[in-house]
């Protein structure tokens, strides 16, 4: 890099001439008439204007397309860009400006319809008045162009580059050499320049014009890349408009993102170094093919029953940078030909895992990069699940979000779109049109202060909630078309049942927490890791671990009571209540058995486990099934709660680990009929122990 000077004069000519050019990728002049004229106030009053950034090479050499300054071509038709070139990469602005004064070419300014010139009044210039001494005229006021064109000290700015059209209008003049003098001062007035070396790389270019310009509008990779391509016969911007009118969705989206799709499907990282230097061989073709490959993720995206539910791209994609590596995993399957359902499920698991853990906040192109190395791998090898998947957990999320923005917000959003979000008062599909549904609170704001996610969901604009308690709002539709259809309508919202009993109960605080563990549920039913969900099914000898841990959960899952049929229960049944029973969650247990294991030492047990529930908050009893034919109706065992209920085998068949089956049901079976024509083993034993001798 070196410096050197420049003169206006100098400048402006080789400006017309076509040999100090501009790159492609720069923009149009875009300067208001105040702001020519201040340039040239600057320029006659010697004060600072600044330096200028230029790059001299041959021009074939050049590493993007050329253009001449503009105005040029108006003025000069003939004019072409010479073989040794000065381009500006900074202080286009100030050239052209100058070019325009000193030659007029018919354009009109910024937000101007008309073209303006430049007037210099010399006798205020040589009196040092030099703010009033420059004038700006719109070409079409004529009357200050006539009142103008009679004072003898008032020229064109375009007269001046002409010294024989000077001396001819004032040799005669008494003041002629001050006047001469000052013209020549202007024309010759040096302009600070620093000249980069002609192997400067291109990458470096771009930063040193941007570390000069930050003020200005930051350079466009597309825009770069565009001038570098054309000596290639790519016209990037022809590309561009020919793939939006068959696209229409890459309006919704940066044509950067295209290019980083290509470098990722050339196993480059997409950063800028990288797009720059992406080369001309096959481009049209990778062009092509990452244009199908973004289509086919932006369908994925945007599908909002087996896709990931953003039903408007621009307001509810989590990242729209993740559409990028999105799109090139798709084309790895594709021409890997490793295409199936399980890949696919991979695929799903890196997007939802990606979007609440919020890996793409940052550092989007090195994580893009990474991405696409550990999931091709993935993709090969089932093996190789990368580590970001393995280690994430659902229940780590954190669900107080009241941002829009965020990626975990919209994510639930979008959650709560592919689960159905079926409309509350009418129970109909949605219209998932972003006119005509919005996000909603479900407790007012207004009367409960609170913004978070798991307060909210899709809901028709048509259909207004207002200011109602949920109480008051959600009653009027259970008498409108029942609880129990309401409860099938609110499982598409991600509510369950006992978050619409918080809702009947205006119960904000326990609501929220049903929700968020809803939420979990889903996330983990999507992400698929095992360990994350129990799926309930048979229960085998050769799995006495996983047995156990099925049976454990189903426990653990029951919402505040827990009521137990069994016939066979023992005490090994004790053993996994005290072990997996949320006593948070569930305040009541009832067990009904028959009465061959009911006896003394299972009564002792039994106490000693009543004790220790009740010392815990939890009220626990056991009945025993006297009488025989009501025995003899009853065959399989149960397990009911609140929520939800399973069909079981006895507690000792999961310990000798039996061919048996667990799984949920919804029948359910007259339990407390059952109950109240039973025993209590503590408290009716006696009598117990009399009907067992005496049908003995």
């Amino acid at each position: 890099m070196s410096d050197e000077n420049m003169t206006i004069k100098k400048l402006i000519e080789k400006v017309y001439e076509g040999e100090v050019v501009l790159p492609d990728f720069q923009r149009s002049f875009i300067w208001e008439p105040e702001q020519v004229r201040e340039l040239l106030v600057s320029a006659l009053g010697d004060y600072f204007m600044g330096a200028m950034l230029i790059l001299e090479l041959f021009k074939d050499d050049s590493p993007f397309k050329l253009r001449l300054i503009e105005g040029v071509k108006k003025l000069n038709p003939q004019a072409e860009i010479k073989s040794i070139v000065k381009i500006i990469l900074d202080g286009q602005q100030r050239t052209t400006a100058l070019f325009y004064a000193l030659y007029a070419p018919d354009l009109p300014l910024k937000g101007r319809k008309s073209a303006y010139k430049f007037y210099l009044d010399l006798e205020k210039a040589l009196n040092g008045d030099w703010n009033n001494a420059v004038i700006g005229l719109n070409v079409k006021d004529r009357r200050r162009l006539s009142e103008i064109k009679e004072k003898e000290l008032i020229v064109p700015f375009t007269a001046l580059k002409d010294s024989k059209e000077i001396i001819n209008r004032f040799k005669n003049h008494p003041h002629f050499d001050d006047i001469f003098d000052l013209i020549k001062s202007f024309l010759d007035r040096k302009i600070y320049t620093i000249k980069l070396a002609k192997d400067t790389s291109l990458e470096k270019i771009v930063e040193t014009f941007e570390r000069i310009n930050r003020t200005g509008k930051p350079l466009s990779i597309f825009d770069l890349l565009t001038a570098k391509l054309y000596k290639d016969n790519i016209n990037l911007r022809d590309l561009l408009k020919e793939s939006k009118s068959q696209y229409s969705f890459l309006n919704l989206i940066k044509p950067e993102s295209i290019l980083k799709v290509i470098a990722l499907i050339r196993n480059e990282e997409p950063k800028r170094k990288n797009i720059l230097e992406l080369k001309a061989e096959n481009f049209k073709e990778d062009w092509q093919t990452a244009i199908v490959s973004l289509d086919i993720a932006y369908k994925r995206i945007t599908d909002i029953k087996n896709g990931y539910g953003v039903f408007d791209f621009s307001k509810w994609m989590p990242y729209t940078t993740m559409l990028v590596p999105l799109a090139a995993i798709i084309d790895f399957i594709k021409t890997s030909n490793i295409e199936s359902p399980d890949n696919y499920k991979k695929i799903d698991k890196w997007y939802w895992v990606s979007v609440f853990s919020n890996r793409y906040d940052q550092s989007v192109d090195t994580t893009s990069a990474s991405d696409m190395k550990l999931l091709k791998e993935w993709l090969l090898d089932d093996s190789k699940i990368p580590s970001f998947i393995t280690s994430f957990n659902p229940k780590e999320i954190d669900m107080d979000i009241e941002k829009q923005s965020s990626a975990i917000y919209r994510g639930i959003i979008n959650l709560i779109v592919i689960s159905g979000a079926l409309d509350f008062k009418t129970g109909n599909p949605p219209q998932f049109d972003k006119e005509k549904v919005q996000d909603d609170h479900i407790f007012p704001k207004s009367l409960y202060k609170n913004n978070t996610i798991p307060n909210r969901t899709l809901i028709s604009t048509n259909i207004s909630k207002g200011n109602k308690k949920p109480s008051e709002y959600f009653k009027e539709i259970i008498d409108s078309y029942g609880r129990n259809r309401l409860i099938e309508v609110l499982k598409t919202h991600l509510i369950s049942e006992k978050a619409l009993d918080c809702l009947l109960e205006n119960n904000l605080e326990g609501f929220l927490e049903e929700r968020k563990r809803v939420f979990q549920s889903k996330i983990e039913e999507l992400i698929g890791i095992e360990g994350f969900r129990v799926e309930y099914s048979l229960v085998k000898p050769t799995d006495p671990f996983s047995n156990k841990i099925m049976f454990g959960e189903m426990i653990r899952s029951c919402d505040t009571y827990l009521y137990w049929i069994d016939k066979y229960f023992s005490v090994e049944g004790l053993r996994l209540l005290s072990q997996f029973l949320d006593q948070e969650k569930v305040k009541e247990v009832k067990i009904l058995m028959s009465p061959e294991k009911a006896n003394r030492d299972f009564r002792s047990w039994f106490k000693d486990f009543k004790t220790q529930m009740n010392n815990k908050g939890v009220f626990c009893e056991l009945r025993v099934i006297i009488n025989p034919k009501l025995k003899s109706q009853i065959h399989d065992g149960w397990v009911i709660s609140k929520y939800q209920g399973f069909n079981i085998p006895s507690p000792d068949t999961i310990a000798r680990g039996q061919y048996s089956e667990i799984k949920k049901t919804k029948n359910r079976p007259p339990f407390e009929k059952w109950w109240e024509e039973s025993l209590d083993i503590i408290t009716d034993w006696e009598k117990i122990e009399r009907l067992k001798n005496n049908n003995g």
